[in-house]
């Protein structure tokens, strides 16, 4: 274990896993949506803390710097848990997606769309408000709100889960319906 250069714990690269305050051996939460393994840590540099995936805080503490904007950090042999640095690389998204497809069984997500006519329902909520849509885009258009904002909601890409109308002042939760 060695001491961390952005957040108040230990790292062990090696290993891929923290220590933190209530684990000696802290590997991460595994995020139902991503199969990532997600962290809480407290920051150095500001009070307070932040949930960050262990690949990417792995890599940031092996190599002494943040992950630049618009680049990701791969898992060269595909395993989401292993998160040794020798497991993982810096590249470009496009570069990443390749990688994933190798692995995507297409035909499955063919059939799945198929079945549903080439349409996502989405089921919006706010408060008590609740209605499904029979698609993202007539979801969209309805509420006033871009469709890839609840398309990234819905794939968990983004830092927060809501996403706010204007039409209707109210914010929002997507879930695939």
């Amino acid at each position: 274990m060695q001491d961390c250069k952005f957040y108040k714990s230990k790292v062990n690269i090696e290993n891929g896993t923290f220590e933190t305050k209530r684990m000696p051996v802290n590997p991460g939460t595994k995020s139902k949506h991503t199969g990532y393994r997600l962290i809480n840590l407290p920051l150095k540099a500001s009070p307070g803390h932040i949930t960050e995936y262990v690949h990417r805080a792995i890599f940031q503490e092996a190599t002494g710097f943040m992950i630049p904007p618009g680049f990701q950090i791969h898992h060269r042999d595909g395993d989401k848990d292993h998160n040794s640095i020798h497991n993982l690389c810096l590249c470009t998204a496009k570069f990443n997606n390749r990688e994933a497809a190798k692995t995507r069984d297409y035909k499955q997500i063919y059939e799945s769309r198929k079945k549903n006519g080439f349409k996502q329902k989405v089921t919006a909520t706010s408060g008590d408000f609740e209605q499904t849509f029979p698609s993202l885009s007539q979801c969209g258009k309805e509420l006033g709100i871009c469709v890839s904002r609840i398309s990234s909601i819905l794939r968990n890409t983004l830092p927060y889960h809501k996403a706010y109308s204007k039409i209707t002042k109210k914010k929002y939760t997507f879930v695939r319906a």
